[in-house]
C-alpha cells in the first residue's frame, strides 16, 4: 500500500515510519508539519471520554482543549466538565524570578485585559477570584498588588451597588458599601501604628450612618487632624457644615452613669451655643450662647461662689469671676 498526502486509511492499512513521512512534511531533522499547504480543515484527538480533547478549527484557525464540541469561542478555548474533577487549568512555574503569568494587551483601548465573571444564580458562599499568599513566614510577600502609573485614573474602582470588605480573620477590618447600606467607611484600629489618609476628594453620604467612623479600643489618640502648610493665611483645618444646625458631640466617658457627660457644640440660626446633657438623656441645660452681634449668654451658672478661682457664678443674675 502506498500512502500520499490526501490518502484516506481504510480497514487493513498498515502505518509504518516511511507511511508516516508522506503525510507530514519531514525535514530531515526531526520536524514535522502538518497540513503544509494551508488547507481548511480540521485536526482533532479524541480522549477516553471526550471527543475533542484536542481540536484544531483549521477555518477558524482555533485551538479548543477539553470538553468542548462545537467551534472554539477563543484563539485557545480550555473547557472542563464536573466528571474530570480537576482543575480546568493548572499552571505551575518553577522560576524564582520570572512571573509565572503574564498578560500583556498594549492595543486595549475600551476592553479588559482581563475579565473574570460567573453567571451562576448558586447562593451558596464562593469567591469569583482568591488569591493567597500560601505561606506564613513569607513577611516581605504581597498577596496583591496594583501600579497605576497614571495620577489622574484610579487604581480600583469601584462599581455600583458593590461593596469592598477587608477582613481580619474573622472581623471586618474596613467596609465600603457603594449602595449607602451601612456607610461609606469604617474603620476600627488597636494599634497606633494603623493609620487612613483620605485625601483628594471629599466625603458625601445621604444615608443615616456616619460618613466616617473610627473606633479605637486602645488608650491612644484615635484621630489627628493636621494641616502642616506654612502660609500664616491657610485654609480652615476643620470645616463643618449642615443644612440648619452643625453640631460637634463631645462624649466623657470617664466615669459609668449619669455622670457621663456630652456636650453639643453647635451653631444655628447665626448663634453659637455649647450645652450638655448626661448619657441618661436627663438635661444639663445650656450652658454658653454666642450671638452674631457679639452678645454672650451664660445659662445654668452656680447661684452661689463656687470658691474656685476662675469659675463663673451668678451674683443675683449678674456674672462673677470667683476668686477663689
Amino acid at each position: 500500500m502506498s500512502i500520499t498526502k490526501g490518502h484516506t486509511f481504510s480497514d487493513g492499512d498498515t502505518l509504518t515510519a516511511t507511511k508516516l513521512n508522506n503525510l507530514v512534511d519531514n525535514a530531515g531533522d526531526g520536524a514535522a508539519v502538518f497540513n503544509e499547504s494551508g488547507a481548511a480543515v480540521d485536526f482533532r484527538i479524541e480522549g477516553d471520554t471526550d471527543t475533542h480533547m484536542f481540536f484544531v478549527d483549521g477555518s477558524a484557525d482555533r485551538i479548543s482543549i477539553g470538553a468542548s464540541t462545537d467551534a472554539p469561542a477563543a484563539i485557545l478555548e480550555v473547557t472542563g466538565d464536573a466528571s474530570s474533577a480537576a482543575p480546568v487549568l493548572q499552571v505551575n512555574n518553577l522560576e524564582d524570578t520570572i512571573n509565572g503569568v503574564e498578560i500583556v494587551s498594549d492595543s486595549l483601548t475600551t476592553g479588559s485585559a482581563l475579565s473574570v465573571k460567573s453567571n451562576s444564580s448558586d447562593t451558596g458562599t464562593r469567591s469569583i477570584a482568591h488569591i493567597h499568599q500560601d505561606h506564613a513566614s513569607a513577611s516581605g510577600a504581597s498577596a496583591l498588588k496594583i501600579t497605576q502609573d497614571n495620577a489622574a485614573a484610579p487604581a480600583v474602582e469601584l462599581a455600583s451597588n458593590s461593596i469592598i470588605k477587608l477582613n481580619d480573620n474573622s472581623a471586618t477590618a474596613l467596609s465600603i458599601d457603594s449602595a449607602g447600606k451601612t456607610g461609606i467607611m469604617t474603620v476600627i484600629t488597636t494599634d497606633d501604628n494603623e493609620k487612613v489618609v483620605i485625601g483628594g476628594a471629599a466625603l458625601t453620604y445621604s444615608g443615616t450612618a456616619p460618613v466616617l467612623g473610627v473606633t479605637s479600643g486602645a488608650a491612644q489618640t484615635v484621630m489627628v487632624i493636621e494641616n502642616t502648610a506654612s502660609s500664616s493665611d491657610q485654609d480652615a483645618i476643620l470645616v463643618i457644615t449642615g443644612n440648619g444646625d452643625a453640631t460637634i458631640q463631645l462624649n466623657d466617658k470617664s466615669t459609668s452613669g449619669s455622670n457621663d457627660a456630652i456636650y453639643n457644640i453647635s451653631s444655628a440660626d447665626g448663634q453659637f451655643h455649647i450645652g450638655a446633657i448626661n448619657d441618661n438623656g436627663t438635661s444639663r441645660g445650656g450652658l454658653m450662647t454666642l450671638y452674631p452681634d457679639g452678645g454672650v449668654k451664660f445659662d445654668n451658672l452656680p447661684t452661689s461662689d463656687p470658691a474656685s478661682a476662675g469659675k463663673l457664678w451668678s451674683n443675683s443674675g449678674v456674672v462673677t469671676v470667683s476668686g477663689g
